[in-house]
Parts: C-alpha cells; structure tokens; sequence
C-alpha cells in the first residue's frame, strides 16, 4: 500500500479536487479563473496572501510559504499568472499619467505646427542688426553724467550747486572742465567748480560736459589741447543739432526744450559717428541735414496738432518724437552705403510710401522704423516712446497695447504726411485731408477742422 502524498501547508485538497484556500484553484494546471477578476478581502481578512505562480510553472513548493503584504485598502486580482496587487494610489496615478499624456503631444504639435508657420526655427539674425549694435547702438548709450545733467536743466529750479555737484561726482570731466576755464584766463586764480560754472555760465557749462563726453563715448580719445593750452574743439560746433534746436524752443518757449536738446543730440552723435567714414563727410552728412529738415517740420506740425487735443498725454515728447522719428534712415545709410542710392531710386520712381516700405524692408531685412526704436532704447532718454518710433508708420497696431503710444504714433504718422505734402487746404471737403489721413489713420479720430486750423496758424 502506498503512503499516503505529504500535504503542503495551505494547499489542501491540491490534485484531488478539493481546496481549503479560495484563492488557489483547484486544478492550476489546467483550469484558469477569469482575467482580472476582482476578489474583495473582508475587513477582518489578513493583508497576506500566498505566492502560488512559482508553484504553477515550476512546483517550487516553497514559494507558497513566501509572504506578499498587501494593504487592507488594496484590491487583489487573479489573472493567468495567478493573484495580483493593485495598489489604488499607484494605479490613479498612472491613469492621470495617460490621460495627460495625449494633452501633452496635442499640445506639442500645435506648437509645432505655429514654429512650422512662423519659420521661427530658421529665423537668423539680420547682419545689419549685429553692425547696428557694435558701429551705433553702443556709441549712442548716453552716459550717466549726461542724463542727469538733462535731467537736471529739465527743471525751473535748476542752479550751479546741484549740477556742479553732478560734475564732482565724475573727477575726470571736473578736471577738463576746470582745465578749460584756467585756458580761458578770466582770473588769476581758478574759483571752485561752482564759482565757475557761474562765469561761464550755467548752458555753456552744461554743453562743455555733454561735448566732452561725446567724444569720450564716441571716439573713445581725450580731449585735445593746442600749445597754447586751449581745447581745440568747440561745444557749439559738436551739439550743432542739440543748440540749434533748443534756441528755436526757446524763442517759441514751449515746455519741452529739454528733450527737444536731447533729441537734437542724437543727431550730433550720428553726425560724428558718420564723419569717421571715408564718404561720410561728403554723402551721409547732407542726408543727415535733410532728415533733421523733415523731422523739424514734422515736429511743428504736430505740436499744433496736440495743442488741440484735450487728453494728448505726451505732449512733453511730440516735438522729440517727431524731429527723431526718420532716424533710422540715417543709421541704416551709415550701415550700408547703398542704402542712400535705394533712397535716391526710390524718390525717382515715386513710389508709394507702403511700397517703399516694403521694399527697404526686404532689401535691407530691417526698415528704418525698427532701427529708430533700437535708437530711443540705446539712447535711454527716450525709452519710453519707443513703440511710437517703431509703429509710426502703423499706429493701428497700438491701439489695443496702449491708448496714450498710440495717441503719440499717429500724430506722427499724421504730421509726417502732411509735412511731406504741405499746402493749405481749402476747406474741410479738400481732397488733400483724404491724403493726410491715410487708411492707417483710420481709427485716430480728429476733427477736420482742426487740420485746417492748424495749417492756418503754421502759414
């Protein structure tokens, strides 16, 4: 008689149809529960269960004694490996991982549909713009020194202490500016700073400074001196622009002589920038006349026009505005010199102002609107007024961003139109006002009548 088989711990009734465990199947090798069959664990079952797929594919029967803690929260499935753990933490979280999944490459082939449209990947710097930054943008930072002496002559109360005291500050241009007044032998002994600001005066102290410290800036040299001890530069003749525009201020005396000095001084930087080229004297220095002509003629025009306009809110900055406002003409034909030849083609063809905009855009992959607002950044002082210079041509696209930029811009869009095509209109139903009102201009609501009026007061 044989004995009777040893029983293995847990496993009753195993190959005899019997089973005292109801997880473990009655015959694991040849029938198989259900795929992923829930089996709920009573509250007072133990969290251990008993290995059993060792024992299914090899026998080993000492698999079913290994312990697997399961959590009294989890769930237990069978499927044809035998049980499984699901942990509900681990099984939510990977859920939310597949639902963000297919969010994520959606969103990903927008993005890369709008890079397909906008070639931003291919995008490449436009060569001017590299040239703009090393031959003029960084020349035309206007240094501390001179910022605050602008600042300084901006208001009423302005006197020799405070900005002899912003000369202290700075010992090397205290230095020349004392050297120069010793050169100009108007006493024995030399007075302090102050006391000789006061004797020079207070403007040609402050031109003095801003004058020398172009040239640093600029040329990157000292001041020169002649044997006889004097400075063989003039103030009068490096701020040519910057002079020229505040005497016509001043005799008008409005309230915004100081930024209109200012404004002017970006033309005596260019102006010195372009004598240092071999042509510059002869070709870019008469361009440089005819703009500052156009934008002296704009910058009237448009403060008439801001004067009768209640809620203009920068009226400190329209004549500045509109006398820098073709500066990047200027830049750009420093840059290239065939830029002036494209103008001079462009004039006798008569061609539209959107299609010469247009055209200078995609010959020289930077039009002059965009080099003047590079200009109002690298010149700080007129920073804020930057996406008026840069839409002037396109105010519309202010109109949404900032209702004050956009005020700024069409008016001189506005003056510039009219400046370029100037007559006296014969009344509100004069063709000529279509004109100066192009399509650009459409929503910048103003009178007609104050177009006319204007033009009647500038003669």
């Amino acid at each position: 008689m044989k004995p009777p088989p040893k029983k293995v711990p847990g496993t009753a009734g195993v190959g005899s149809g019997a089973t005292s465990n109801p997880l473990i199947p009655a015959n694991p090798l040849k029938v198989t529960p259900p795929s992923n069959t829930p089996v709920k664990m009573p509250s007072s079952a133990s969290p251990v269960i008993t290995r059993v797929t060792s024992l299914q594919t090899s026998g080993d029967k000492k698999a079913l004694q290994k312990p697997l803690k399961v959590g009294t929260t989890g769930k237990v499935t069978l499927s044809q490996g035998g049980p499984k753990v699901v942990n509900p933490v681990a099984q939510a979280r990977k859920e939310a991982q597949e639902r963000e999944k297919p969010a994520a490459e959606e969103e990903a082939k927008i993005e890369d549909k709008v890079f397909e449209i906008l070639k931003s990947r291919d995008y490449s710097t436009p060569p001017l713009l590299h040239d703009f930054i090393e031959k003029i943008g960084n020349k035309l930072s206007l240094p501390r020194m001179s910022r605050t002496l602008l600042s300084e002559f901006a208001s009423v109360d302005v006197t020799a202490a405070r900005v002899s005291q912003v000369l202290k500050e700075n010992p090397y241009y205290e230095f020349q500016f004392l050297k120069m007044f010793e050169s100009m032998r108007k006493r024995e002994e030399i007075p302090p700073t102050e006391g000789a600001m006061v004797l020079l005066g207070m403007q040609n102290s402050r031109n003095l400074v801003i004058a020398l410290q172009l040239i640093r800036t600029i040329k990157g040299t000292h001041p020169e001196w002649d044997k006889d001890g004097k400075l063989k530069i003039k103030a009068a003749d490096v701020l040519k622009y910057a002079i020229r525009t505040e005497d016509l201020l001043a005799r008008d005396k409005k309230g915004f002589v100081n930024t209109a000095f200012a404004a002017g001084l970006i033309y005596d930087a260019l102006v010195m920038i372009a004598s240092e080229l071999p042509d510059g004297r002869k070709k870019i220095l008469p361009y440089i006349d005819q703009v500052y002509a156009h934008g002296l003629k704009s910058a009237q025009i448009a403060v008439q026009l801001s004067e009768s306009m209640a809620d203009f809110a920068f009226k400190k900055y329209i004549f500045s505005a509109c006398l820098i406002h073709d500066v990047g003409k200027i830049c750009l034909a420093i840059l290239d010199p065939t830029y002036l030849t494209f103008i001079e083609e462009a004039g006798k063809k008569d061609l539209p102002r959107s299609i010469r905009h247009f055209t200078e855009q995609k010959r020289f992959k930077l039009d002059h609107a965009e080099i003047g607002s590079m200009v109002c950044v690298s010149f700080k002082v007129f920073k804020s007024i930057d996406k008026a210079i840069l839409f002037h041509h396109d105010p519309y696209l202010l109109k949404s961003a900032n209702k004050n930029l956009f005020q700024l811009a069409s008016c001189i869009c506005l003056a510039s139109n009219m400046a370029n095509n100037w007559r006296k209109p014969k009344d509100t139903a004069d063709p000529l006002l279509a004109m100066w009102k192009g399509p650009e201009l459409g929503d910048f609501k103003i009178d007609p009548k104050i177009l006319v009026q204007s033009v009647q007061k500038l003669g």
